[in-house]
């Protein structure tokens, strides 16, 4: 989709940053913009709260500016892609 309509459709990588550096920004992404969050630098490196991650309370406010910067508004096609966990046997 977003190589047929490069002007008309978002794509937005919404990975952590550490996810996004570890396993490489998506290609075609035209923004990294995370969903979730680490609490401030994991709390003092995380005291047993097993890395826990919160919502991104700027994550819409973000999009929205993305959007606006693309030219493009609520209407348009927007693409999220994520991590997807498979175990490993």
């Amino acid at each position: 989709m977003k190589v047929k309509d490069r002007k008309g459709v978002a794509f937005f990588d919404i990975r952590t940053p550490a996810e996004a550096i570890l396993r490489r920004l998506a290609i075609d992404a035209d923004a990294l913009v995370p969903f979730v969050e680490p609490p401030e630098l994991m709390t003092e490196w995380d005291e047993r709260a097993m890395y826990k991650l919160e919502p991104n309370q700027d994550f819409v406010p973000e999009l929205e500016r993305r959007l606006k910067e693309m030219g493009l508004g609520k209407e348009t096609t927007i693409i999220l892609i994520c991590p997807l966990w498979r175990p490993q046997f």
